[in-house]
């Protein structure tokens, strides 16, 4: 038998991070003014609809991050250097 966590209809994102999942309270405002959950405005805080928010995250595959390719500095590296170029004699 699996326990399950009784949670509110209405979650703030302090409650979202800590019961659901870990995400940045200006992403679930993002989505909540695209239309993805519901969201209002109550008392000066945000609170979000648990079942649109749990239906908008079973829909939407998690998207692997990008791959950061590091490229070279163009900044030189030490200090620059003076080359003479002489005639050979």
């Amino acid at each position: 038998m699996t326990s399950q966590i009784e949670l509110p209809l209405l979650l703030t994102a302090a409650e979202i991070n800590r019961k659901i999942f870990a995400v940045n309270p200006r992403t679930l405002k993002r989505w909540q003014a695209a239309g993805k959950i519901e969201g209002h405005l109550i008392n000066g805080k945000w609170r979000f609809n648990r079942e649109s928010l749990l239906a908008y995250l079973s829909d939407s595959p998690p998207t692997p991050p990008e791959p950061v390719i590091a490229l070279p500095s163009k900044r030189p590296v030490g200090r620059p250097r003076l080359v003479l170029q002489t005639e050979a004699v």
